[in-house]
Protein backbone atom coordinates (compact mmCIF):
# COMPACT_ATOMS: atom_id res chain seq x y z
CA UNK A 1 0.00 0.00 0.00
CA UNK A 2 1.50 3.27 -1.40
CA UNK A 3 1.21 6.82 0.63
CA UNK A 4 -1.28 8.35 -1.87
CA UNK A 5 -3.29 5.48 -1.40
CA UNK A 6 -3.30 5.62 2.06
CA UNK A 7 -4.09 9.36 2.19
CA UNK A 8 -7.16 8.66 -0.32
CA UNK A 9 -8.52 5.92 1.73
CA UNK A 10 -7.99 8.09 5.52
CA UNK A 11 -9.81 10.97 3.63
CA UNK A 12 -12.80 9.10 1.96
CA UNK A 13 -12.82 7.34 5.41
CA UNK A 14 -13.11 10.84 7.07
CA UNK A 15 -15.91 11.94 5.42
CA UNK A 16 -17.48 9.00 6.63
CA UNK A 17 -17.30 10.13 10.19
CA UNK A 18 -19.98 12.53 12.16
CA UNK A 19 -20.10 15.80 10.72
CA UNK A 20 -18.62 17.28 14.06
CA UNK A 21 -15.21 15.77 12.28
CA UNK A 22 -15.65 17.11 8.50
CA UNK A 23 -14.42 21.24 8.90
CA UNK A 24 -14.49 21.78 5.22
CA UNK A 25 -17.38 19.95 4.14
CA UNK A 26 -19.17 22.92 3.42
CA UNK A 27 -15.90 24.06 1.15
CA UNK A 28 -14.77 21.13 -0.53
CA UNK A 29 -17.12 17.97 -1.89
CA UNK A 30 -14.13 16.34 -3.52
CA UNK A 31 -10.92 14.39 -2.24
CA UNK A 32 -7.68 16.09 -2.37
CA UNK A 33 -4.26 14.59 -1.57
CA UNK A 34 -3.00 17.82 -1.50
CA UNK A 35 -2.60 18.90 2.46
CA UNK A 36 -3.31 22.51 3.56
CA UNK A 37 -0.51 22.44 5.92
CA UNK A 38 2.27 19.91 6.02
CA UNK A 39 5.43 19.92 8.82
CA UNK A 40 7.92 18.06 8.90
CA UNK A 41 11.77 17.46 10.24
CA UNK A 42 15.04 15.99 9.33
CA UNK A 43 18.05 15.16 11.12
CA UNK A 44 19.43 16.44 14.13
CA UNK A 45 20.51 14.50 17.59
CA UNK A 46 17.26 12.90 17.55
CA UNK A 47 16.51 8.76 16.57
CA UNK A 48 13.46 9.71 14.36
CA UNK A 49 12.17 12.17 11.47
CA UNK A 50 8.41 13.06 11.76
CA UNK A 51 5.53 14.26 9.16
CA UNK A 52 2.40 15.98 9.18
CA UNK A 53 -0.08 16.75 6.67
CA UNK A 54 -3.20 18.46 7.67
CA UNK A 55 -5.68 18.02 4.98
CA UNK A 56 -9.03 20.36 4.56
CA UNK A 57 -11.31 17.61 5.39
CA UNK A 58 -9.66 17.86 9.31
CA UNK A 59 -7.54 14.16 8.21
CA UNK A 60 -4.22 14.29 9.55
CA UNK A 61 -1.96 12.29 8.45
CA UNK A 62 1.51 11.12 10.26
CA UNK A 63 4.53 9.42 9.37
CA UNK A 64 7.58 8.85 12.03
CA UNK A 65 10.64 7.01 10.41
CA UNK A 66 13.92 5.48 12.00
CA UNK A 67 16.59 6.45 10.13
CA UNK A 68 18.51 4.22 12.13
CA UNK A 69 16.23 1.37 10.94
CA UNK A 70 15.68 1.16 7.31
CA UNK A 71 12.28 0.59 6.44
CA UNK A 72 10.97 1.41 9.78
CA UNK A 73 8.14 3.97 9.18
CA UNK A 74 4.69 4.21 10.88
CA UNK A 75 2.19 6.11 9.67
CA UNK A 76 -0.78 7.02 12.01
CA UNK A 77 -4.03 9.63 11.82
CA UNK A 78 -5.96 11.89 13.38
CA UNK A 79 -9.30 13.58 12.58
CA UNK A 80 -9.72 17.18 13.57
CA UNK A 81 -13.26 18.54 14.48
CA UNK A 82 -14.60 22.13 13.05
CA UNK A 83 -13.07 24.28 16.07
CA UNK A 84 -9.66 22.61 16.47
CA UNK A 85 -9.28 22.95 12.32
CA UNK A 86 -10.20 26.48 12.20
CA UNK A 87 -7.96 27.15 15.07
CA UNK A 88 -4.47 25.80 13.77
CA UNK A 89 -5.08 27.29 10.30
CA UNK A 90 -5.66 30.37 12.01
CA UNK A 91 -2.70 30.21 14.09
CA UNK A 92 -0.83 30.13 10.32
CA UNK A 93 1.47 33.67 10.76
CA UNK A 94 -0.04 36.31 8.80
CA UNK A 95 3.16 37.06 7.35
CA UNK A 96 4.21 33.64 6.09
CA UNK A 97 3.91 33.97 2.25
CA UNK A 98 6.55 36.78 2.82
CA UNK A 99 9.14 34.61 4.81
CA UNK A 100 12.39 33.79 3.61
CA UNK A 101 12.85 29.95 1.79
CA UNK A 102 15.15 29.65 5.16
CA UNK A 103 15.28 30.84 8.50
CA UNK A 104 18.39 30.20 11.03
CA UNK A 105 18.87 29.73 14.70
CA UNK A 106 20.17 32.93 16.61
CA UNK A 107 23.38 31.05 18.22
CA UNK A 108 24.94 28.12 17.30
CA UNK A 109 23.59 24.83 18.96
CA UNK A 110 25.26 21.18 17.69
CA UNK A 111 22.70 18.89 16.60
CA UNK A 112 19.65 20.29 16.21
CA UNK A 113 17.25 18.78 13.56
CA UNK A 114 15.65 21.25 10.43
CA UNK A 115 11.98 21.57 10.67
CA UNK A 116 10.11 22.57 7.34
CA UNK A 117 6.57 24.11 7.34
CA UNK A 118 4.78 24.27 3.92
CA UNK A 119 1.55 26.07 3.54
CA UNK A 120 -0.92 25.91 0.49
CA UNK A 121 2.39 25.08 -1.36
CA UNK A 122 4.41 27.68 0.38
CA UNK A 123 7.48 26.47 2.31
CA UNK A 124 9.80 27.40 4.64
CA UNK A 125 12.96 25.45 5.90
CA UNK A 126 14.05 26.73 9.65
CA UNK A 127 17.63 25.20 9.23
CA UNK A 128 19.07 24.23 12.70
CA UNK A 129 22.01 25.74 12.50
CA UNK A 130 23.33 29.32 13.20
CA UNK A 131 24.46 31.66 10.49
CA UNK A 132 25.80 35.17 11.04
CA UNK A 133 23.55 37.94 9.21
CA UNK A 134 21.06 35.37 8.31
CA UNK A 135 17.09 35.60 8.62
CA UNK A 136 15.80 34.19 11.92
CA UNK A 137 12.01 33.68 12.68
CA UNK A 138 9.69 35.62 14.32
CA UNK A 139 7.61 34.69 17.49
CA UNK A 140 4.47 33.75 15.51
CA UNK A 141 6.83 31.54 12.92
CA UNK A 142 8.02 29.63 16.17
CA UNK A 143 4.64 29.57 18.19
CA UNK A 144 2.84 27.79 14.37
CA UNK A 145 5.91 25.55 15.04
CA UNK A 146 5.35 24.49 18.38
CA UNK A 147 1.81 24.06 17.36
CA UNK A 148 2.70 21.69 14.50
CA UNK A 149 4.17 19.65 16.94
CA UNK A 150 1.86 19.78 19.23
CA UNK A 151 -0.85 18.33 16.37
CA UNK A 152 1.42 15.52 16.27
CA UNK A 153 1.70 14.62 19.65
CA UNK A 154 -1.95 14.81 19.53
CA UNK A 155 -1.90 11.99 17.19
CA UNK A 156 0.48 9.93 18.49
CA UNK A 157 -0.98 9.44 21.57
CA UNK A 158 -4.34 8.66 19.91
CA UNK A 159 -5.46 5.17 21.11
CA UNK A 160 -5.44 2.82 18.29
CA UNK A 161 -6.73 -0.24 20.06
CA UNK A 162 -7.07 -1.85 23.21
CA UNK A 163 -7.08 -5.91 23.90
CA UNK A 164 -8.31 -7.56 27.04
CA UNK A 165 -7.67 -11.54 27.76
CA UNK A 166 -9.30 -12.79 31.15
CA UNK A 167 -10.69 -15.95 32.63
CA UNK A 168 -9.40 -19.97 31.53
CA UNK A 169 -8.43 -22.16 34.71
CA UNK A 170 -5.64 -19.89 36.47
CA UNK A 171 -8.30 -17.18 35.97
CA UNK A 172 -5.55 -14.90 34.48
CA UNK A 173 -6.69 -11.24 33.49
CA UNK A 174 -4.34 -9.35 31.13
CA UNK A 175 -4.81 -6.13 29.30
CA UNK A 176 -3.17 -4.08 26.55
CA UNK A 177 -3.55 -0.28 25.63
CA UNK A 178 -1.46 0.79 22.10
CA UNK A 179 -0.99 4.18 20.90
CA UNK A 180 -0.87 4.76 17.42
CA UNK A 181 3.20 5.38 18.13
CA UNK A 182 4.08 2.10 19.39
CA UNK A 183 3.68 3.39 23.03
CA UNK A 184 1.66 1.05 25.18
CA UNK A 185 0.69 -0.61 28.50
CA UNK A 186 0.30 -4.01 30.18
CA UNK A 187 -1.50 -4.63 33.04
CA UNK A 188 -1.55 -8.49 33.63
CA UNK A 189 -3.02 -10.03 37.16
CA UNK A 190 -3.35 -13.70 38.38
CA UNK A 191 -0.86 -17.09 38.62
CA UNK A 192 0.67 -16.57 35.25
CA UNK A 193 1.81 -13.34 35.55
CA UNK A 194 1.33 -9.65 37.28
CA UNK A 195 2.86 -6.62 35.38
CA UNK A 196 2.00 -2.83 35.09
CA UNK A 197 4.13 -1.48 32.84
CA UNK A 198 4.87 0.80 29.98
CA UNK A 199 6.44 -0.98 27.02
CA UNK A 200 7.32 0.43 23.28
CA UNK A 201 5.95 -2.05 21.08
CA UNK A 202 8.64 -2.45 18.10
CA UNK A 203 8.17 -1.05 14.89
CA UNK A 204 7.98 -4.58 12.98
CA UNK A 205 5.71 -5.59 15.03
CA UNK A 206 2.86 -2.35 15.05
CA UNK A 207 3.07 -2.56 11.31
CA UNK A 208 2.59 -6.07 11.30
CA UNK A 209 -0.67 -5.53 13.71
CA UNK A 210 -1.87 -2.76 11.40
CA UNK A 211 -1.52 -4.68 8.01
CA UNK A 212 -3.64 -7.44 9.88
CA UNK A 213 -5.80 -4.96 10.79
CA UNK A 214 -6.58 -4.15 6.97
CA UNK A 215 -5.87 -7.27 5.43
CA UNK A 216 -9.25 -8.33 3.68
CA UNK A 217 -10.19 -4.93 2.82
CA UNK A 218 -7.38 -2.07 2.51
CA UNK A 219 -9.42 -0.24 4.98
CA UNK A 220 -10.26 -2.32 7.50
CA UNK A 221 -13.79 -2.38 6.98
CA UNK A 222 -14.72 -6.04 7.56
CA UNK A 223 -13.75 -5.62 11.00
CA UNK A 224 -16.76 -3.12 11.00
CA UNK A 225 -19.38 -6.23 9.99
CA UNK A 226 -17.93 -8.52 12.50
CA UNK A 227 -20.87 -8.87 15.18
CA UNK A 228 -20.01 -7.19 18.48
CA UNK A 229 -19.06 -10.89 19.60
CA UNK A 230 -18.92 -14.21 17.95
CA UNK A 231 -20.99 -16.81 18.42
CA UNK A 232 -19.17 -19.66 21.15
CA UNK A 233 -19.84 -23.40 22.50
CA UNK A 234 -19.91 -22.48 25.59
CA UNK A 235 -18.05 -24.89 28.39
CA UNK A 236 -16.10 -24.78 31.26
CA UNK A 237 -12.69 -22.52 31.75
CA UNK A 238 -12.87 -20.78 28.64
CA UNK A 239 -10.79 -17.42 28.17
CA UNK A 240 -12.59 -14.64 27.00
CA UNK A 241 -11.06 -11.77 24.61
CA UNK A 242 -12.19 -8.01 23.74
CA UNK A 243 -10.48 -6.27 20.85
CA UNK A 244 -11.03 -2.31 20.45
CA UNK A 245 -10.01 -0.83 17.12
CA UNK A 246 -10.04 2.96 16.53
CA UNK A 247 -9.70 2.38 12.77
CA UNK A 248 -11.03 4.73 10.02
CA UNK A 249 -14.15 4.29 10.90
CA UNK A 250 -14.22 5.14 14.42
CA UNK A 251 -14.07 2.53 17.27
CA UNK A 252 -15.39 -1.07 16.98
CA UNK A 253 -15.52 -3.83 20.17
CA UNK A 254 -15.71 -7.12 19.23
CA UNK A 255 -15.56 -10.37 21.80
CA UNK A 256 -14.61 -13.78 21.65
CA UNK A 257 -13.33 -16.75 23.75
CA UNK A 258 -11.83 -19.78 23.43
CA UNK A 259 -13.41 -21.93 20.67
CA UNK A 260 -15.44 -19.36 19.00
CA UNK A 261 -16.09 -19.63 15.13
CA UNK A 262 -13.74 -16.26 14.84
CA UNK A 263 -13.07 -14.11 11.51
CA UNK A 264 -10.01 -15.16 9.76
CA UNK A 265 -8.81 -11.02 10.50
CA UNK A 266 -10.05 -11.53 14.06
CA UNK A 267 -7.69 -14.57 14.33
CA UNK A 268 -4.82 -12.84 12.38
CA UNK A 269 -5.31 -9.66 14.62
CA UNK A 270 -5.52 -11.73 18.13
CA UNK A 271 -2.33 -13.65 17.52
CA UNK A 272 -0.29 -10.54 16.73
CA UNK A 273 -1.62 -8.76 19.56
CA UNK A 274 -1.10 -11.73 22.13
CA UNK A 275 2.47 -12.09 20.78
CA UNK A 276 3.14 -8.37 21.77
CA UNK A 277 1.51 -9.11 24.65
CA UNK A 278 4.06 -11.61 25.39
CA UNK A 279 6.64 -9.60 24.82
CA UNK A 280 5.58 -7.28 26.79
CA UNK A 281 5.18 -9.49 29.96
CA UNK A 282 8.85 -10.39 29.72
CA UNK A 283 11.17 -8.55 31.92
Amino acid sequence: MNAKALVLGLAVAASALAGSARPAAAQATTVTTRPVVEFSTRGGFVLYNINLKVYASGLVVCTETFPRQPGETLIFHDILNLRDYRAFTAAVPANFNRLPARLYFRAPIADLPDRIVTVRGKKVEWLGRYQAGAPLPDQAFQDFVTKCGELFERAANREYCRFSRSGGFAFQQDDLVIKNDGSAHVTSQGALANVDEDYRVPVADMNELKRRFSRTNVWGYIWYQYPRTFATPGGADQRQYSITWNGPYGPKTVGSEDGANEGATYRLVKEQIEKILQDAQTP
